[in-house]
């Protein structure tokens, strides 16, 4: 079952990324991610109602910290979908948000990764580029989409790493507060 739904959870981000940029060339960026972040608020804070045993305040701030800087990545990921090569702009973002949790771990916890861990860890960054990158696309990359991108990974990863900082038994708590946050 949890593989089931790790797949959904991936066709489900990757879906809203790919229709995020879409639509970002069409509205504003502001206008998409509020629009994606309302329907996300509604159906997590429902989610709350049932499944959560109990609230904390410490990690409600986890959560709104996490999703202040989830709501920022969101926002350059699509203006970065819309105005760069989405070629270059998703594999960028994806490598991104691959390495920061990573990241946070070994430097913030001190966690230890032996060597074939790292070795997982590069193949796994460089498999995401290899598989999304699409040469020729016809937008011209830039320093500015390049800045974009990888801001954009890491500040939708930053959302895990506040979730990570929280109490179990808490959630979903803190994913309405990093949802109320980011909207």
């Amino acid at each position: 079952m949890a593989i089931f739904l790790s797949l959904l959870t991936a066709a489900s981000f990757g879906t809203g990324d790919f229709l995020g940029g879409l639509a970002g060339k069409r509205m504003r960026v502001a206008q998409v991610v509020a629009v994606s972040h309302l329907v996300g608020l509604v159906g997590i804070t429902l989610a709350s109602l049932v499944l959560a045993e109990r609230f904390a305040a410490g990690d409600l701030v986890w959560g709104a910290l996490g999703g202040a800087a989830g709501g920022t990545g969101i926002a350059l990921l699509y203006r970065g979908l819309a105005r760069g090569p989405m070629g270059v702009v998703a594999p960028l973002t994806a490598i991104t948000s691959a390495a920061v949790p990573s990241l946070w771990g070994v430097i913030v916890n001190g966690d230890r990764l032996g060597t074939l861990a790292w070795l997982g860890v590069a193949v796994a960054l460089v498999a995401i580029g290899l598989v999304s990158w699409s040469p020729g696309e016809g937008a011209r990359l830039t320093a500015r989409a390049i800045a974009e991108a990888l801001l954009a990974g890491a500040g939708v990863r930053v959302v895990l790493v506040g979730q990570d900082q929280t109490a179990n038994h808490h959630a979903p708590g803190p994913s309405v507060a990093a949802r109320r946050q980011s909207t």
